[in-house]
């Protein structure tokens, strides 16, 4: 924050500039005036003199954002200034039951723990930065930027016991600077968490997956090498069967649970085409798909999983289609969407809008409540976004074009019917925001895909409806048997 020096005015001047201006007036009001603005004057001494002292620096900070009920009798605070202007307090919850004696403030449980953000630095309007613990796992620290408050607030868990150090990516301010804006990394002190393994919690009721996390490589659980090295897993299974494609590493039991597998994907049928439809993202996603079709459903060709190169243009998205992929889009049963390389840098409200028109579209050309749409989020590093810029709802540390993605599957307002859904891949992608380590975030989205393809096969045969040559068959077999016709 930067201080405003005033100048301190002395008493015996203060007094003869109050005698001249009262001209007259009682002397005793002149020397209340006088002691009265002394007293200010020094308050401002005192107030100044303060941030010139570490301790009651930080003892001034505004807590706000609903965690100034938290104390040091609970927390471990620690205040750090991560780069000019950009101050992080920590809440570091500490050791309880047993521990209760031990003060020391390198350990600190597992379980939730707060973090809060404050920016000094009243010309900086679009802070750009990302959070997260960096050890034996990796956590992301979701904040959320307070209504009227320079601070973002938020929690985050560690899920397993061991060593982890906060590191921070500062991007800079202003959209247009961020790519020539230099990334500062700060890292603070490390601290060793203490406790029980969390078992993996129950999915919850939107999702099929069990609950992950990023571990630290077998043999190397303080802290991983390379941050490519590390694996997605469930904690609650032991089992760890690798799949391997030509980039990456994923494992098979932290998508596939041990009630449901990856469903019925191995019944996925000829004429149930799940299509792949965005541009550079999605033809990774689907790459890595592809690779791993041999070691999940070697009975499935590939040609029932295609690929939609869209032009990142919502209004022209069909710019590069011939007329035969015009046709073909209609065969689609199942659509994934994912659209990062934007062709035009829309604001949020311009690609909340126009993404909206868009899924309009395809719901007509695939105009059945049986075929679902989902739209992924983004996988780009939200430190360097500058599509969804000038955001007009509350920003977070996530990318702003997935918060713009949650506000159209707002339970209590959705922008579209049920068959259209969100597939939020945040837990995986947040962690790994790095540039190289994109690759371990793709593969495992594509793992998710074989789960998600295959729940909707079991809802298809749950209602008796399956894709043949002749059509698709609905309520078959049985008396109310229809066949619609394929789409030539």
């Amino acid at each position: 924050m930067a201080l405003v020096h005033r100048k301190i005015i002395k008493p015996t001047l203060l007094k003869q500039r109050l005698q001249r201006e009262t001209k007259g007036k009682r002397s005793e009001c002149t020397s209340y005036h006088a002691w009265g603005l002394l007293f200010l004057s020094m308050s401002a001494v005192i107030a100044i003199a303060a941030w010139f002292i570490p301790s009651a620096r930080n003892a001034q900070f505004s807590l706000g954002g609903g965690l100034e009920h938290l104390n040091n009798s609970e927390f471990h605070i620690v205040s750090t200034e991560l780069a000019q202007g950009f101050t992080l307090v920590s809440y570091l919850k500490k050791l309880g039951g047993e521990h209760d004696h031990n003060e020391d403030p390198g350990k600190i449980a597992l379980g939730t723990h707060r973090m809060q953000v404050s920016f000094n630095n009243l010309l900086c309007n679009d802070p750009k930065f990302s959070i997260r613990l960096v050890g034996t796992s990796l956590v992301h620290v979701h904040l959320i930027e307070n209504p009227d408050s320079r601070t973002w607030s938020g929690e985050f868990t560690l899920p397993v016991a061991g060593s982890y150090t906060i590191n921070s990516q500062w991007y800079g301010c202003e959209v247009s600077t961020i790519g020539a804006a230099k990334q500062q990394v700060a890292t603070t002190q490390s601290y060793e968490a203490v406790g029980s393994t969390l078992e993996s919690s129950k999915p919850l009721s939107n999702s099929i997956f069990p609950t992950a996390y990023w571990q630290a490589p077998p043999g190397n659980l303080t802290a991983a090498a390379s941050l490519s090295e590390y694996l997605w897993v469930d904690p609650a299974r032991d089992e760890r069967t690798i799949l391997t494609t030509s980039d990456s590493s994923v494992v098979k039991e932290s998508v596939a649970t041990k009630e449901n597998g990856f469903y019925q994907f191995h019944q996925h049928s000829n004429y149930e085409l799940l299509c792949f439809i965005g541009n550079q993202t999605m033809a990774e996603i689907r790459r890595e798909f592809l690779e791993l079709i041999p070691k999940i459903g070697r009975e499935q060709r590939p040609f029932k999983f295609r690929m939609y190169n869209m032009a990142g243009d919502f209004q022209r998205p069909d710019k590069y289609w011939d007329l035969e992929d015009k046709k073909r889009l209609g065969k689609c049963k199942h659509m994934l969407i994912n659209l990062e390389e934007l062709e035009t840098n829309l604001s949020q409200q311009e690609y909340q809008d126009q993404l909206t028109t868009f899924v309009g579209h395809l719901l007509k050309v695939m105009d059945d409540d049986t075929f679902p749409i989902r739209l992924l989020t983004w996988m780009q590093s939200p430190g360097k976004a500058t599509a969804c810029h000038h955001p007009f709802q509350p920003r977070t540390t996530d990318h702003p074009c997935n918060d713009a993605l949650r506000r159209l599957f707002d339970p209590e307002n959705p922008a579209f019917p049920p068959r259209v859904k969100l597939l939020d891949n945040t837990d995986i992608t947040l962690p790994l925001f790095d540039e190289g380590a994109v690759t371990q975030s793709i593969a495992n989205v594509a793992l998710r895909l074989f789960a998600i393809a295959g729940q909707q096969v079991a809802e298809w045969r749950d209602s008796r409806q399956s894709g043949h040559v002749d059509g698709l068959h609905k309520n078959c077999p049985g008396k109310s048997c229809v066949i619609e016709p394929n789409i030539e």
